[in-house]
């Protein structure tokens, strides 16, 4: 069986924010606690906020630490959880965002989050009438519009997977959602912009803001 790997050229393209966190612009998500469905975001570009703060919602067991551009060993604190496949976290952490999946261009596109496949962690097109070389997979054309957050790039087996920022006002299976007004906003300051993304408890933010270089916090976004 032959598998098409997609390689992602769609209707709006990001670029790759640098390991050094060298993005031009911050999508900041921060929740009152680990174990927390909701959050607040907002985007930083030029030190000024060009979107937000705005409402959202994360995954219904709230966030747990992720593999992205920071140093979980170095980062978290003991006792903070760890995302794993299928725990219902969204990542915490420090992430890139790398493209949007549209739906005209999500025919027979999946995000594979079968552990033990090799596709894990990947965005395939399959169009094929024989079974899938996986056992379980997202169907892209579920969202509107999916922007991609390059999560465990290294497609670690079982640390997560298919996280993407998409349309949404319930808690999610690991993703961060916006209400469709916002995600339309936040589309239209995306495109063509390297964008980081970084999700974290808000008294994580507030000890990590000085060693990862991170925007202030407006004061609305004070969250208890």
């Amino acid at each position: 069986m032959s598998m098409i790997a997609l390689t992602l050229a769609l209707s709006l393209s990001l670029h790759v924010a640098a390991h050094d966190h060298g993005a031009d612009q911050t999508l900041v998500v921060t929740t009152p606690s680990w174990s927390a469905t909701h959050g607040t975001a907002y985007l930083v570009r030029d030190g000024l906020v060009r979107l937000g703060p705005v409402p959202v919602r994360v995954g219904r067991s709230g966030l747990g630490w992720g593999i992205g551009q920071h140093d979980t060993k170095r980062d978290a604190l003991p006792g903070e959880p760890t995302k794993r496949e299928g725990d219902g976290r969204a990542p915490a952490g420090i992430f890139e965002a790398t493209d949007v999946v549209t739906r005209p261009a999500a025919d027979g596109l999946y995000c594979v989050d079968d552990a033990t496949a090799p596709a894990y962690n990947t965005l395939v097109r399959w169009q094929r009438r024989d079974a899938p070389p996986w056992s379980s997979a997202e169907d892209m054309t579920d969202y509107r519009v999916a922007v991609v957050v390059n999560h465990n790039a290294a497609r670690v087996p079982g640390g997560g997977s298919c996280i993407f920022l998409h349309d949404g006002t319930h808690a999610t299976a690991g993703c961060t959602a916006f209400a469709r007004p916002l995600m339309d906003a936040l589309l239209a300051q995306l495109d063509g912009v390297r964008t980081r993304v970084v999700q974290l408890p808000i008294g994580a933010y507030h000890r990590l803001r000085e060693p990862w270089g991170l925007p202030d916090l407006p004061q609305d976004t004070e969250q208890r």
